[in-house]
């Protein structure tokens, strides 16, 4: 007879019982006798573990795998006093709860939860992934208009001089250009003794020092000034007889790599490396453009490449891309670490400038084996022939606008048949059929192209007639895409080596880490457009209220403030889901939950505010009514075109000390008037305003300082801004990249010629020395040993 049909056991310990045995074995597990204790002793249930179960199951001579029977669970009452009274008391308390959970109900529903906390973590990712994505799209759109309007105002800039008398010219005596700094670089001689990866001294490159350099860069160490200049002005010598279609013969066994968009990351082209071998005739690669920019390694990056051209000149390639041109590659403002700045910060302006006549010479495509045309970019906005590319003038420090040459380096394909306007702002987008036609037209088989972020580091588009490789993995430290390279054969075979380096906080495995880190980047993104479309935002809603008559005049709905900030910053962003991120208010301004806002108080939190003085008229005390107002008119033009002005003075500080002249910076501030007539500045704003930066009369202004001091007023977002408007820090030994790329230096099974599997295979019968019964090496044989030609049979 079971134990629940026995006769003389009260009714209320079979009631209580079969309460709580939600899975009918007549068995009290550990979890049903836990939700027991929860409501006949709340206090002690936190305290019992499955240990006091066991214990407790001992008490009774109880299995506690399977648990109490009713009979033991009585005999718990038993050894009470009071054992009606108990159990009357129990039993109320329990039939006045709600049925427990079996643990099978338990574990579902917590599974419930968890799968709805992972989708809704999705989610929220890829609604920032989706953010970022538009957002970096409008900062190529920015970066479009400021190449276009950085050349308005220096030409805005040479008249106002001239029309002023000024001596402040573009090419001014004294001043040295590229060409002279190119001329003496053949006759510098540097150091008489040569340090291996620190200066060459009278001696050539080889492969022993390119090594050595590369180890150098891991660590945070860099090239002397003449080496630098050496090695770029050897560059331009082989690059400059060359063709703008370069003719790529490759003939077994050598193999060519072609490496995607690297931007400053060096930890990328070592990881390359590592995979696929050092370049040589045998191991040749094509390296696609974008070299530098948003990374911090751009410097580096060229050098190695330029290095090895110099040591191998039929094993390197190299496309332009669009980033080696000077009208974007100095955009201060765009981005974190621009290759201007970061050459300031290493060099100077003269080797940025030999840097920049290096990239004009460097040619627009490769032709590999008759049949894959390379390109940075893409095809143009008319059909066009190689014989017509051929004839483009490309030693210019930047393609010009609307040409063929400005398409090859910044066009991109679409899934849409014909010719469109691309989102970057400048160029064109083209289809399948202009990519069809211009193979078929030149009996090539493939296009292949970098110029855009692929997920895996490379897509196919147009039945796999076209190809995008892209090289830096997660980019800019932003996201958690792969990098890519596409190996070639001399038989046009191919495949891909792909990777993934975590970003310098690592891919966290926890979500909420990742989440936050992505946030931050949207959200300094946002604050920054915001407070340079404060104005237009205003005008756009104060227009709307106008035309429907609202008490008060600057409230709005939350969809129309949804629906300006996306037509006022151009961004296809729901904002709706982005309102606590940029603050409002939980309640409107009517008391009700998500009610109509204030924009003018919103916008107040994104008043553009300078850490030098204060914009706001009711906290200012730096002088006369009319310091005041010109310096808030002031804060308005930063807000709104900072990247115009400082990329404008940064083009005339040529000694690269962040400092103008006094006449500099009044004739920079007037022809300002060719760009933004309704914040121009007149001659006596001027003088103030010169009067005021200049305080010492030294003649001179610091206006990296200047500029850097911007802000916004809310201080929660003036952080995030500052957080993200320094330089990254450089990713360097001891890093979680490092650990995936190990330094070159100690590659020791790194096969010189090239790391492919057949070759790999050959090499395998070979005997190689034990590391550990070599002699001690000297440092120079640590850096280089491990590189050497192996010797054929």
């Amino acid at each position: 007879m079971s134990s629940q049909n026995r006769t003389d056991l009260p009714e209320k310990i079979r009631g209580i019982f079969k309460f709580f045995d939600g899975d009918g074995d007549d068995f009290l597990n550990y979890h049903e006798f836990l939700a027991f204790l929860r409501i006949v002793n709340p206090a002690g249930a936190p305290k019992f573990d499955f240990t006091a179960f066991t214990k407790w199951c001992q008490r009774v001579n109880a299995n506690p795998d399977k648990g109490l029977t009713i009979d033991q669970l009585y005999v718990t009452y038993s050894d009470l006093d009071n054992t009606d009274e108990a159990l009357s008391l129990h039993y109320d308390k329990v039939m006045a709860s709600p049925r427990p959970d079996t643990q099978a109900q338990q574990q579902k529903k917590v599974q419930e939860v968890i799968d709805q906390v992972q989708k809704s973590n999705a989610e929220r990712g890829e609604l920032l992934r989706q953010a970022l994505i538009e957002l970096e799209i409008g900062e190529e759109r920015d970066m479009a208009r400021n190449r276009r309007q950085s050349a308005i105002a220096r030409d805005a800039f040479r008249k106002t001089a001239s029309r002023r008398r000024s001596t402040v010219l573009l090419d001014v005596p004294g001043r040295r250009s590229s060409s002279s700094i190119r001329r003496d670089s053949k006759v510098v001689q540097g150091r008489r003794a040569s340090t291996p990866g620190l200066n060459l001294g009278t001696k050539k490159v080889t492969l022993d020092f390119v090594t050595a350099m590369m180890d150098n860069f891991q660590a945070g160490i860099l090239l002397d000034a003449p080496t630098v200049i050496r090695i770029v002005a050897q560059t331009i010598d082989l690059l400059e007889p060359l063709p703008n279609v370069v003719e790529a013969k490759i003939v077994e066994p050598a193999s060519l790599t072609v490496v995607g968009d690297l931007h400053g990351q060096l930890e990328d082209l070592l990881h390359i490396f590592q995979l696929n071998g050092l370049p040589s005739a045998r191991n040749q690669y094509l390296f696609n453009g974008d070299w530098v920019d948003r990374g911090d390694c751009g410097v580096e990056i060229v050098l190695i490449i330029f290095a090895f051209k110099v040591l191998f000149p039929d094993g390197i390639y190299m496309n332009r891309g669009n980033h080696e041109a000077t009208d974007v590659n100095s955009d201060v403002d765009t981005y974190a670490m621009c290759f201007y700045k970061e050459c300031m910060q290493k060099y100077d302006r003269e080797v940025y400038d030999l840097f920049s006549e290096a990239f004009a010479a460097c040619p627009i495509a490769t032709v590999i084996n008759g049949k894959y045309f390379v390109v940075h970019g893409g095809l143009c906005h008319k059909t066009v022939k190689i014989a017509e590319i051929q004839k483009i003038d490309r030693y210019q420090m930047h393609p010009p606008y609307d040409t063929i040459f400005e398409d090859l380096l910044w066009s991109d394909p679409h899934n849409k048949k014909g010719i469109a306007e691309n989102d970057r702002g400048c160029s064109i987008l083209f289809g399948s059929q202009s990519v069809a036609k211009f193979l078929k037209d030149h009996k090539l088989a493939m296009m292949i192209r970098s110029h855009e972020k692929k997920e895996e580091g490379y897509e196919f588009m147009f039945k796999k007639r076209l190809c995008t490789v892209f090289s830096a993995s997660n980019y800019c430290d932003e996201h958690e895409n792969d990098g890519a390279v596409m190996v070639i054969r001399p038989d046009l075979s191919y495949k891909f080596l792909t990777w993934n380096l975590d970003p310098q906080n690592a891919k966290v495995g926890m979500f909420c880490l990742r989440y936050a880190l992505k946030q931050d980047v949207v959200l300094s993104k946002l604050v920054k457009r915001i407070s340079r479309a404060r104005l237009a935002l205003i005008a756009h809603w104060k227009k709307s209220n106008d035309e429907k008559k609202r008490d008060p005049p600057t409230s709005i709905t939350r969809k129309e403030w949804a629906d300006g900030l996306a037509k006022c910053l151009r961004l296809k962003i729901n904002f709706i889901e982005f309102q606590d991120m940029l603050g409002l208010p939980a309640y409107g301004v009517n008391g009700k939950p998500e009610g109509p806002i204030d924009f003018m108080e919103f916008l107040s939190r994104f008043a553009p505010v300078s850490h030098h003085f204060k914009a706001e008229k009711n906290e200012t005390e730096t002088g006369p009514v009319e310091l005041k107002q010109s310096l808030a008119k002031l804060s308005e033009l930063v807000a709104e075109m900072g990247s115009n002005l400082q990329t404008l003075f940064s083009y005339f500080d040529m000694s690269g000390t962040g400092t103008v002249t006094t006449g500099e910076f009044e004739t920079g501030l007037l022809a300002l008037k060719a760009l933004n007539n309704s914040l121009s500045f007149t001659e006596e704003e001027v003088v103030v305003l010169t009067k005021f930066f200049d305080s010492n009369g030294t003649g001179f202004i610091n206006f990296d300082e200047f500029f850097n001091g911007f802000s916004v007023h809310d201080k929660k977002f003036s952080k995030t801004l500052d957080k993200f408007n320094k330089p990254r820090v450089p990713r360097r030994k001891g890093s979680i990249v490092l650990k995936s790329a190990p330094p070159i230096g100690s590659m020791r099974n790194l096969d010189f010629d090239s790391t492919h599997e057949d070759e790999k295979k050959k090499n395998s019968t070979e005997k190689k020395p034990s590391p550990k019964a070599s002699p001690k090496k000297s440092t120079r044989s640590r850096f280089f040993g491990f590189f050497k030609r192996k010797k054929k049979k």
